[in-house]
C-alpha cells in the first residue's frame, strides 16, 4: 500500500508538470531562474528528474524494478524494411527561428551520423518539438500526442538538444542507474528542498546500459552541482571507482559520449556497420 501510494504521489507530480509545461510558451515563465538553472534548462521545466516527462506506469517501473536505457521494446522506435529507425518529428507553429531550427537539425545529424536513426520532419508526426518552459521530453516512443520541449532561451545548444532527443529514443539519467552507488556519491544535504527524489535509484531489471557500463561523460549525467541549493556539489566520484578519472566530465553537454554512442546502437542493434566511435 505505502508502494501504491508514493507511486501515486509521483504519478500527480508528473502528470501537474506536465500539464504545465504544455501550458507555457516562449519561456517567459524562466525570468527568475538561477544561474544554475539558466546554465542547465533541464531543471526549470519542473518535471520528473527535470526534464523526462513520464507515464504512469514508466513511472511504476523505473521504482519497482531498472538502469540507463529502456529494455521495454514498447517505447521503442521501429525499424523500417531498410533496417532505420524512422523518427518523424514535427515543429510547433510559430517556434523556433530558421536558425534555431538549423541547430535543432544539426543536433540530430550527429545522431544520425553515428547510428541508424533517422529524424524525419512529417506535418502527421505525432512528436512536436517546441518552445516550452525549459528543456523535457517523453522517454521513449509514446502511442500518442509526444513533445520535446526546447526552451529557445536556455536548450538551443546542440548537447542539450542531443540530451532531450535521446530521452525521446529511449535513454534515462545515468546518475540514477541501480549501481550508481559504486561510483558517486550523492550528497542529500546539498540538494534543493523538495527535488531530492531526482536522485532516487532506479531498480534493476526496466532499465539496461546495454553492454556498456557506468558512463561519467555520458551526455544524460547529471552535473556534479545538480539541484545544488548552496553552490555545493550534489554528486561526487568514489574516487576508487573504475574511470573515475574521467569523473571531470560529469554533466557535459558538448555531445555523446563513445559509451552513448554504442548503447543507443546496442539498443537499436544498428549494423555492426555504424560508426561507434571505436
Amino acid at each position: 500500500m505505502a508502494k501504491l501510494r508514493f507511486v501515486g504521489f509521483l504519478f500527480l507530480v508528473n502528470f501537474a508538470s506536465c500539464l504545465y509545461i504544455n501550458t507555457t510558451s516562449n519561456g517567459t515563465e524562466t525570468e527568475n531562474a538561477s544561474e544554475e538553472s539558466e546554465a542547465n534548462g533541464e531543471e526549470i521545466g519542473g518535471n520528473f528528474q527535470g526534464d523526462m516527462i513520464l507515464s504512469p506506469s514508466q513511472i511504476y517501473s523505473l521504482f519497482s524494478m531498472s538502469r540507463n536505457g529502456l529494455i521495454d521494446e514498447r517505447y521503442r522506435w521501429p525499424k523500417n524494411s531498410d533496417g532505420i529507425v524512422e523518427v518523424a518529428y514535427k515543429f510547433e507553429v510559430g517556434d523556433f527561428t530558421l536558425s534555431e531550427k538549423e541547430t535543432i537539425r544539426k543536433a540530430m545529424d550527429e545522431i544520425e551520423s553515428v547510428s541508424c536513426i533517422k529524424f524525419v520532419h512529417s506535418d502527421d508526426a505525432l512528436m512536436k518539438i517546441y518552445d516550452g518552459m525549459g528543456c523535457a521530453s517523453a522517454v521513449g516512443m509514446q502511442t500518442d500526442r509526444q513533445y520535446v520541449s526546447l526552451n529557445s532561451q536556455y536548450c538551443i545548444k546542440s548537447g542539450k538538444i542531443i540530451h532531450e532527443l535521446l530521452h525521446a529514443l529511449g535513454f534515462y539519467h545515468m546518475q540514477n542507474a541501480y549501481d550508481r552507488d559504486d561510483y558517486i556519491k550523492i550528497n542529500f544535504d546539498n540538494i534543493e528542498k523538495g527535488f531530492e527524489s531526482n536522485f532516487a535509484r532506479y531498480r534493476n531489471s526496466e532499465v539496461s546500459y546495454f553492454d556498456t557500463g557506468y558512463d561519467y561523460g555520458s551526455v544524460m549525467h547529471y552535473s556534479p552541482y545538480g539541484f545544488s541549493k548552496n553552490g555545493l556539489k550534489t554528486i561526487e566520484p568514489i574516487k576508487e571507482a573504475k574511470d573515475s578519472d574521467k569523473a571531470q566530465q560529469m554533466g557535459q553537454r558538448e555531445g555523446m559520449s563513445d559509451g552513448d554512442v554504442k548503447r543507443l546502437n546496442n539498443m537499436y542493434q544498428c549494423s555492426s556497420k555504424i560508426n561507434q566511435n571505436e
